[in-house]
């Protein structure tokens, strides 16, 4: 494993963490950098500043948050991530990482979005705020912005 600034132009490689798990991470997530997301290099200038291909979208990145990424050359089953928020009305999921700090990820997790734990999408507002959903058998209201934190999987 090593940093995506430490990478070569041209090379595949699979997002794998982010270092610094501060507020960039999740805006990466928002970005496309979930776990086993594949990312390509395709340019990089004099500064260090990378140009690269996630999930079919240019981004340019500095060297400073290209040097807290973590990727591999290897995919080991890669997991396909999307936040709660993205999920369509009746697909069941399950929980694989909560992103946020502090109080607000300690009060999601205290509501019982755990690592493992499958959550169905009941009902989504028609602008996408609140959603409803069902979690260890109750039925649970959340904020579009906290539904960002929350990155399931398909099950």
């Amino acid at each position: 494993m090593l940093n995506l600034q430490e990478g070569s132009v041209g090379t595949v490689y699979y997002f794998k963490e982010v270092v610094d798990a501060s507020t960039s991470e999740r805006h990466l997530a928002n970005l496309g950098f979930v776990k086993g997301a594949k990312i390509r290099i395709i340019s990089q200038d004099k500064r260090g500043d990378l140009i690269i291909l996630v999930k079919d979208a240019r981004l340019a990145i500095s060297p400073s948050v290209a040097s807290q990424v973590i990727v591999s050359t290897e995919s080991s089953q890669p997991i396909h991530c999307q936040t709660l928020d993205g999920v369509g009305i009746g697909a069941v999921t399950k929980v694989e990482n909560v992103l946020g700090s502090g109080l607000l990820r300690r009060r999601l997790m205290d509501m019982g979005l755990t690592r493992g734990v499958d959550v169905m999408i009941r009902k989504v507002a028609p602008l996408g705020d609140p959603i409803e959903v069902t979690i260890r058998g109750y039925e649970l209201t959340l904020r579009k912005a906290e539904a960002e934190l929350v990155l399931v999987k398909e099950v």
